[in-house]
């Protein structure tokens, strides 16, 4: 159909036509290979722009664990100076025991366990607040007093944790099988990330020693991974090609 139409054209047309065909077609060459170079090139720095984005988000996360971290272990300096400023070692006191439900606080399995009372100097530590309460009006986080039970696993008798219906987590122990327990019971602390009761912390556990040296218990402090909100906020507001 286009060629019997150029056949009727003028000879002066078809000169034009011919010459605007030439003239065009590498400018419509050079502008496609143009906006394709652009578009690899938009691509290549939204790729660019994301990883950087992704790194300097890891880098503040890592950072913030960082920070956390110093600050719960110097919370355990605080939290261990609290305790012994009553009394050089723990006593059990003569003749009363501490009747409780022993929970996992992992599969939840539960059986019925009968310890000694624990004090130190004239303060009672067994299912008592005060001592807990007090490092937590101190430095913000969570604090736990451990009793070591049927040789390798880690009871609370003293917390301010709470379980999900609100109730301090009294009764929960640490299996033999965590990490935690692990470092503690062969003498050793133990601070990082662990599971504590129904949620991630970050923490910093070390044993309580008997008098005769042998490990009986642990201290902990810590603060919920969640409890950074407004650290998790910023990261939120950040969108991805802004500079």
């Amino acid at each position: 159909m286009f060629m019997p139409l150029f056949r009727d054209w003028s000879i002066r047309t078809k000169l034009i036509s011919v010459t605007l065909f030439l003239v065009l077609l590498p400018l419509l060459c050079v502008a496609y290979l143009s906006m394709n170079r652009f578009g690899n090139a938009l691509k290549s720095a939204s790729e660019e722009d994301l990883d950087h984005l992704v790194r300097n988000i890891y880098s503040m996360c890592k950072v913030q664990q960082e920070m956390v971290q110093m600050k719960v272990t110097s919370d355990l300096n605080v939290a261990r100076d609290l305790l012994y400023l009553h009394g050089r070692a723990i006593e059990i006191v003569p003749g009363k025991k501490l009747r409780l439900d022993a929970v996992n606080q992992f599969t939840k399995e539960r059986y019925p366990v009968t310890v000694p009372l624990w004090k130190i100097g004239d303060r009672p530590l067994s299912r008592d607040n005060h001592f807990v309460d007090e490092v937590q009006k101190l430095v913000g986080g969570t604090c736990t007093v451990f009793q070591r039970i049927d040789g390798n696993r880690l009871l609370r008798i003293s917390t301010n944790v709470k379980e999900k219906d609100g109730k301090r987590a009294i009764g929960t122990f640490i299996p033999p099988d965590s990490p935690v327990a692990q470092a503690i019971l062969t003498g050793r602390s133990y601070s990082g990330r662990a599971y504590v009761v129904n949620d991630w912390y970050i923490t910093a556990y070390e044993p309580i020693s008997g008098q005769n040296g042998t490990v009986i218990g642990a201290l902990y402090v810590g603060v919920r991974e969640q409890s950074a909100q407004s650290f998790k906020d910023e990261i939120k507001e950040i969108k991805v090609g802004d500079t």
